[in-house]
């Protein structure tokens, strides 16, 4: 059995992202992705959601073979309490 489940939005295929932002505050934790047609989707996490491995940023191949990773720089954020 494979251990990640996989989930795709088709919708957001081909979509150019302007800016991604992490927001942790007291009314939610989201991902938001910013996209240069002035469209946004914003991803809502639960709290019990932790980062246990530093972001990555990866090349893939046509055939989504992996050809570059590169870890992205991490900062801790604060669990928000309710």
């Amino acid at each position: 059995m494979n251990r990640y489940n996989r989930v795709e939005y088709p919708v957001l295929r081909g979509k150019t992202i302007k800016q991604v932002r992490f927001i942790d505050d007291s009314e939610f934790t989201a991902l938001i992705m910013e996209f240069e047609d002035n469209t946004r989707a914003r991803f809502t996490l639960e709290t019990r959601i932790s980062f246990a491995v530093a972001p990555e940023i990866t090349e893939t191949a046509p055939n989504s073979d992996l050809v570059t990773c590169r870890r992205l720089g991490t900062r801790s954020i604060p669990p928000h309490r309710a």
